[in-house]
């Protein structure tokens, strides 16, 4: 997926964690539930942005676990690394 998130260090100086928050990164949180290990899934918004550059196969809408949302789902496939731009979305 891809969109704005707010990134940051919460903590003091003696402990600092990194944190991602924000509706986007939670929606990236709940597409890792959905693909498969050695799968990668994008949405429809980052294919919409890479797609010229990427083969990759519809997944159909999905249902996200705990957001309330449907997200059309795409596996990405590779790159062409010929000419550079895709034989298609398959």
């Amino acid at each position: 997926h891809s969109g704005k998130v707010l990134v940051g260090h919460l903590g003091s100086e003696s402990r600092l964690d990194f944190m991602v928050t924000g509706e986007n990164a939670e929606i990236v949180q709940a597409m890792s539930h959905v693909s498969h290990e050695g799968q990668l899934v994008i949405s429809g918004k980052t294919l919409a942005m890479v797609g010229a550059r990427f083969e990759a196969t519809p997944l159909g809408e999905k249902a996200l676990p705990g957001l309330s949302v449907k997200l059309p789902m795409f596996e990405l496939l590779e790159e062409d690394n010929e000419s550079g731009t895709l034989s298609g979305v398959r």
